[in-house]
């Protein structure tokens, strides 16, 4: 019997090659119960910057940093506590993490009427509808809010310039929008949340412990120099 040759796709990424391989490794090892738990980075200026890892029961962990607007950076995955060896490696690979920015469709059309209608949709990148979001003409100053289902309308004489729409909403990115200002519209809008941070992805980390106790561990940085992360309770 002949042994089957497999060949393997010129496009397969040899990095997430890597970063598979030592999930399933690591899959087999076991997690620990030491190490479970949320520890954040003690830094020398507190409440300013912040970098939390959780680890939990199921092997799985999350990691934040940032500062008071919020994540700069976030991910998720799989970790490993090699207690002899005093490591802890992480994986993030959580396929799900994407940061979206904000975009918009829209359908037109156009008739012989003085007059044109916007009529949009405010949405969340998943979907979720928004109400109260700001829906103003720059040009014309001419403005509108979303109601419950999402929806706003405006109303506004045509003209042979263009139109530039602002949809704005607390704790999201606006949108600026230019359209014609002969053509009807309807425009779906999609908003992405302010700040949300950059996600990592198809990322192996080592960290080096040396030293180890109930409410903290240490670990010696790329620099050399030894950080501290302190359990949070």
């Amino acid at each position: 019997m002949k042994n089957k040759v497999i060949q393997v796709p010129k496009e397969l990424n040899v990095r997430n090659t890597l970063i598979l391989i030592s999930l399933m490794v690591l899959n087999n090892l076991g997690y620990c119960q030491d190490i479970i738990g949320k520890y954040c980075k003690v830094y020398e200026i507190q409440n300013v910057y912040y970098s939390c890892l959780e680890f939990k029961k199921n092997g799985q962990f999350e990691y934040h940093s940032g500062g008071d607007l919020g994540d700069e950076y976030y991910g998720y995955g799989y970790y490993k506590f090699i207690k002899d060896e005093k490591i802890i490696s992480l994986i993030y690979n959580d396929s799900t993490l994407n940061k979206f920015s904000g975009f918009y469709r829209y359908r037109l059309w156009q008739n012989n009427d003085d007059k044109i209608i916007i009529n949009f949709k405010v949405m969340d990148v998943d979907g979720n509808l928004l109400e109260h979001a700001s829906i103003v003409d720059i040009d014309n100053k001419l403005g509108s809010y979303s109601s419950k289902d999402g929806k706003a309308q405006l109303i506004k004489k045509k003209s042979d310039k263009n139109t530039r729409i602002d949809i704005a909403l607390i704790g999201y990115d606006n949108q600026i929008i230019t359209i014609s200002s002969n053509l009807n519209y309807e425009i779906n809008v999609y908003l992405s949340k302010y700040n949300y941070g950059v996600p990592i992805r198809d990322q192996l980390d080592t960290l080096k412990i040396v030293e180890l106790k109930d409410n903290f561990f240490k670990v010696i940085g790329k620099d050399g120099k030894i950080i501290n992360w302190s359990k949070i309770d």
